[in-house]
């Protein structure tokens, strides 16, 4: 959650020094945040891609069967 508002609060003030002086961190926990939140993301991106590939194989199993 602290990373969803280290993101926010950056896109808001349109900066990492505002942002972190807003939120009452420094500027390296603002950025370490948003890195931890880019990396979460990455990682659910992986996570979907699998998904989907699943998803297509079981339909194709589904429609191979008699």
């Amino acid at each position: 959650m602290q990373e969803l508002l280290a993101f926010d609060a950056a896109a808001r003030h349109e900066g990492l020094t505002r942002a972190a002086s807003s939120l009452c961190i420094t500027v390296s926990g603002v950025s370490e945040q948003i890195s931890t939140l880019k990396a979460f993301i990455g990682r659910l991106k992986k996570l979907l891609a699998a998904a989907m590939l699943d998803m297509e194989a079981l339909k194709v199993i589904i429609e191979a069967k008699p």
